[in-house]
């Protein structure tokens, strides 16, 4: 079978290492949906990888809340590409768990928010070429939140590159997440208001490992609920 061009592994290689790799657990939602918290405390109890989002002082970010239309697309490729070599299937993990703070099929989902014409026409040829080629994930964590609240965290958190931030887009934003999960069929997804902060709530805490583990039953016994 032909390899793909961008990478060393071919479509059967992609598959064999699907089979056989450590399971993914990623946290997805919208921008200060509590993402980072609750993926590190998961990280934490289950005795996981955690891999984060390289967001801390990416200064193309900054660059790209100050003028989008100039920036849009070397953020979103940088992203993009940031991710796959996170998540690529020929550099998995053979055993264990990792947690994610992200969801690499958000990646899209941004692309349509912020690129237009040519630019977006380039970002999907490299998306294809990704798309298929890194680890799946065995379940979705989705937190939701209102607009408003996200806005408020945002400023609360208060980082440089997202004291731009307008509540316009964020409505927007968790719009766009609303329909991706409402047809996502690649593994089970775990909704939860992200209101509840189960990262800090003890029962909302309890509540999500119930349905975790129900959900992946491997994860039993493995879990250190009392985790903080």
């Amino acid at each position: 079978m032909a390899k793909d061009p961008f990478t060393n592994t071919g479509l059967e290689e992609v598959k064999e290492h699907q089979a056989d790799a450590a399971t993914l657990i990623c946290v997805a939602g919208a921008i200060g949906a509590g993402k980072t918290t609750l993926a590190f405390k998961l990280g934490k109890a289950l005795g996981a990888q955690l891999l984060e989002e390289e967001v801390s002082g990416n200064e193309l970010l900054e660059a790209f809340y100050r003028d989008p239309a100039q920036y849009a697309l070397p953020v979103q490729s940088k992203f993009l590409l940031s991710r796959f070599c996170q998540l690529r299937t020929d550099s998995w993990p053979r055993e264990g768990t990792v947690v994610t703070d992200y969801i690499f099929d958000k990646d899209p989902l941004f692309a349509e928010l912020n690129l237009t014409g040519k630019d977006l026409e380039i970002y999907r040829g490299l998306w294809e070429s990704l798309k298929d080629r890194v680890r799946q994930p065995r379940v979705v964590i989705y937190l939701w939140a209102q607009p408003d609240l996200l806005l408020e965290r945002i400023r609360q958190r208060d980082r440089s590159f997202e004291r731009g931030m307008e509540l316009e887009y964020l409505q927007r934003l968790a719009n766009g997440y609303e329909k991706m999960f409402s047809g996502y069929d690649r593994c089970p997804v775990i909704r939860i208001d992200s209101d509840t902060e189960p990262a800090r709530n003890q029962q909302s805490w309890k509540e999500l490992l119930s349905q975790l583990v129900a959900t992946v039953p491997q994860l039993s016994g493995r879990i250190d609920g009392n985790c903080s």
